[in-house]
């Protein structure tokens, strides 16, 4: 057995040492690589918690009931009464000026005899052909207008009537001025007219037309309509505020009592409300008792003005 020389065994150590070196530098220098933490997301604000509800919250004003179902039952009653009658047409109509949104519409559609109601639209169309000047409107023409719509003179309608070029004319300008009006007749001897017609609608388009200065001559009517008279939409109606503004005009025969006209509400801010209301009671046939049919039907406009006025006066705020 040969010996193997020291030079020899150390040779052969270090070679065996080798692989075990170079394991031991590779676990060193392959360290785990670190652990990246995600970023945490960013807070997001959270809202605040809402107010701890009071024990007793305020009770909610309830909104004033429909004024068509207000109206529809107050002619109900009125019918009842006997101060409409069962057969006869009743119509009701408000809206807001300065919206135009409508407040009550009860029948409002139906044409019905216009009566003496139609003399506001013959002066527009009177006033339409001042404008176009072929009229004068001199003050002899002034004292002619105050006496048809404040006193519905006849004589003073028809007068303007016949001035503009006869019924037939009066309709071909208010076809532009108030559409969904009719004249077709002057006024007869002894007030006796029914032909001449409007819905309660048509009536509130015109009076809008007045109240924003659209319709010809619309500050001069204004101005006769405001002189005060015996209307049915203010006077003798109590529950409508004292000191609101009136422009009107009534309308009488046997067959018909109405009233259309513009109210001007004061509000308790200080502002105003100006509202087109109208209503008409119409019969089939001539009433047997004129008066106590003008009477009667006129009281029941009232109470349908004032219904409304306080339904308005919870809704806008009026005195």
């Amino acid at each position: 057995m040969s010996v193997v020389s020291p030079t020899r065994r150390r040779l052969l150590a270090a070679l065996f040492a080798l692989p075990f070196a170079a394991l031991g530098e590779a676990r060193e220098t392959e360290r785990p690589a670190k652990t990246v933490k995600p970023k945490p997301k960013p807070k997001q604000p959270q809202a605040k918690a809402a107010a701890p509800r009071s024990k007793r919250p305020a009770k909610a004003k309830a909104p004033p009931p429909s004024l068509n179902a207000a109206v529809g039952a107050r002619v109900t009653e009125l019918r009842r009464r006997g101060l409409i009658g069962r057969d006869e047409t009743a119509a009701f109509y408000v809206q807001d000026l300065r919206s135009g949104q409508t407040l009550l519409s009860l029948n409002g559609g139906v044409a019905l005899q216009a009566a003496s109601m139609i003399k506001p639209f013959v002066a527009a169309a009177y006033f339409s052909e001042v404008m176009r000047g072929r009229l004068r409107y001199t003050p002899a023409e002034r004292t002619l207008m105050e006496a048809m719509i404040v006193h519905s003179d006849n004589t003073a309608t028809n007068h303007f009537i016949r001035a503009v070029g006869g019924p037939a004319r009066v309709q071909v300008l208010l076809r532009r001025i108030a559409p969904g009006v009719v004249v077709s007749e002057y006024i007869p001897a002894g007030g006796r007219t029914y032909r001449n017609r409007a819905s309660c609608q048509a009536h509130a388009r015109f009076l809008d037309s007045l109240w924003k200065r659209r319709a010809p001559g619309a500050d001069e009517i204004l101005r006769v309509m405001r002189i005060p008279n015996r209307d049915r939409l203010y006077e003798g109606a109590d529950g409508v505020a004292r000191g609101t503004a009136v422009y009107d005009k009534t309308g009488t025969t046997a067959r018909l009592c109405g009233d259309m006209g513009i109210l001007v509400a004061r509000q308790r801010g200080g502002g105003e409300f100006p509202y087109a209301i109208i209503g008409v009671v119409q019969r089939r046939s001539p009433a047997s008792d004129y008066g106590q049919f003008m009477v009667s039907r006129g009281n029941a406009i009232r109470e349908v003005s004032s219904i409304v006025y306080q339904e308005l006066r919870e809704r806008y705020g009026l005195v």
